[in-house]
């Protein structure tokens, strides 16, 4: 549970913004779970490296299994707090959302409008409010937020 943006920043290896590129579900785990995947093409990092600048994004379940949290949507554009999925071989270089889906923020349509054409940029971005995907978390997260109002790292 987090009771502050600069409490579930810290705990956070990644924050960004970005918009869902791609999105499959997989089974990489066992053969019961869901994963779905989502390759997240990375406008602007506010904490960490994003590297190539698009990561994955493991969330678990799927649109038509989903057993915990908020799937996120190709085509949209989110204000991301993420961490190392501590998996091995291939599957390392993916993120989880921090805090189950406590660090999820769904852009405004003006900004998902933008990303969709890859016009989007961090000025863009920047006087964003983005909203929360999950209010019923039990964290004492703000219900908006602006990628300013992320505390620098």
């Amino acid at each position: 549970m987090y009771d502050s943006v600069k409490a579930i920043t810290d705990d956070s290896d990644l924050v960004i913004v970005g918009t869902v590129a791609d999105q499959k579900v997989v089974q990489d785990i066992d053969d019961d779970t869901d994963f779905t995947l989502s390759t997240v093409k990375v406008i602007t990092t506010k904490k960490g490296d994003a590297g190539d600048k698009a990561v994955v994004v493991r969330q678990t379940g799927s649109t038509k299994n989903q057993t915990a949290g908020a799937i996120m949507k190709t085509g949209s554009t989110y204000l991301l707090f993420l961490v190392h999925s501590g998996l091995s071989g291939d599957l390392a270089s993916q993120y989880y959302v921090t805090g189950a889906d406590a660090g999820i923020y769904l852009a405004p349509t003006t900004a998902k409008a933008k990303a969709q054409t890859g016009t989007a940029n961090e000025q863009d971005i920047s006087g964003e409010t983005f909203n929360r995907v999950n209010n019923d978390s039990g964290d004492n997260l703000p219900a908006t937020l602006t990628v300013d109002e992320v505390p620098a790292s």
